[in-house]
């Protein structure tokens, strides 16, 4: 299984996994609990591009921390190796491999949403929260990719074997 830094753009199959390790997500909040919408400058482009990434030439548009009221907050930024220092005015959150997981698939975003990703990670004998399963730290990540069309996007998320439980 490749690992995470080796993701690139266009899948050769719908779904790809890879190994996950853990991250220091930095970046801005764009969406808070209740769906307002914050605006991404030119700026903030320049600053978390300069950033080290685990994955090269991306940007990731995380979504994670539901709530039972099914509200979530959403970060625009990139996955850095645990510990980067996190630039004035940015906000970062270190995602465990170890509690989350330490696979992560990639497929591409469609028509019917994720519904295809999950049913290509249960032909591979993994599932996905997203499929009903209990959270183990659930999130998904809306993945921008340097070469790859933006109205065709990829999403991350993390995944456990069939009948494996974490933690």
């Amino acid at each position: 299984m490749k690992h995470i830094s080796q993701v690139t753009a266009h899948c050769k199959e719908k779904v790809e996994l890879f190994q996950f390790q853990s991250v220091r997500l930095i970046g801005k909040w764009v969406r808070d609990y209740c769906g307002t919408n914050l605006p991404i400058d030119n700026d903030t482009l320049k600053t978390l591009s300069s950033l080290p990434n685990v994955i090269p030439d991306s940007f990731v548009g995380w979504v994670g921390d539901y709530q039972p009221d099914e509200t979530a907050i959403y970060i625009f930024g990139v996955f850095a190796p645990v510990g980067t220092p996190c630039p004035e005015g940015y906000v970062f959150k270190d995602i465990s491999a170890e509690l989350s997981s330490d696979v992560i698939a990639k497929g591409a975003y469609g028509e019917n949403g994720c519904e295809p990703i999950v049913e290509k990670i249960a032909d591979l004998g993994y599932e996905s929260p997203y499929c009903g399963i209990e959270s183990y730290g659930w999130w998904e990540g809306e993945l921008y990719l340097k070469g790859e069309k933006h109205d065709a996007y990829s999403v991350l998320m993390p995944v456990r074997k069939i009948g494996r439980t974490l933690v």
